[in-house]
């Protein structure tokens, strides 16, 4: 499978350390299908006057820089206490991705997670495919988009994570405290 898209390595090593046997050719892809055309995201573009400037660290830009993907505004909201150091004031159980066109000044819901689940990371392998990275009833998961076509393939980790950690706490938002 390519290696599921060149896997975020930070990521899986992030769990290899947590998983026995850890292997990316245990993952099994468990669905494909096609969306028709996602809803608009609920959250302020880098553009807009109302973007919390502190998430602007996070965003993960395509590789021609004109998008980029959102995992965190609508989940958690980052200020910048009297310190300068970033803290989290407030986070919702859901967590939506967005997709925001910089070009267009489109913000689009690519993906939405209930309390169950969590999207940890997120990777592009060209302007046109996008990899998302976390859990999912408490199995990992790999979330591959084509936005062009909006088709989306789904590889799940076969057994369940007995040590979770928090890959957002401890390597992607290690700059943020957690309150």
């Amino acid at each position: 499978i390519d290696s599921l898209y060149r896997i975020n390595i930070e990521w899986a090593d992030y769990y290899r350390s947590r998983i026995n046997e850890f292997s990316i050719e245990k993952y099994e892809l468990q669905r494909i299908w096609a969306e028709k055309e996602p809803l608009n995201g609920s959250i302020f573009g880098d553009f807009d006057k109302e973007f919390n400037d502190n998430h602007k660290m996070f965003l993960v830009n395509s590789p021609d820089c004109s998008q980029y993907i959102d995992l965190d505004s609508y989940q958690i909201n980052i200020e910048k206490a009297e310190t300068g150091a970033l803290i989290v004031k407030g986070v919702e159980v859901d967590q939506e991705i967005n997709l925001v066109n910089r070009q267009t000044k489109e913000i689009k819901r690519i993906s939405f997670f209930g309390s169950a689940s969590r999207i940890e990371s997120v990777k592009w392998i060209n302007d046109n495919i996008v990899v998302l990275y976390g859990i999912m009833d408490g199995k990992l998961i790999i979330k591959v988009i084509e936005l062009k076509e909006l088709i989306y393939f789904l590889y799940v980790y076969p057994s369940v994570i007995k040590e979770k950690g928090n890959f957002n706490k401890a390597i992607r938002l290690k700059e943020v405290k957690f309150e």
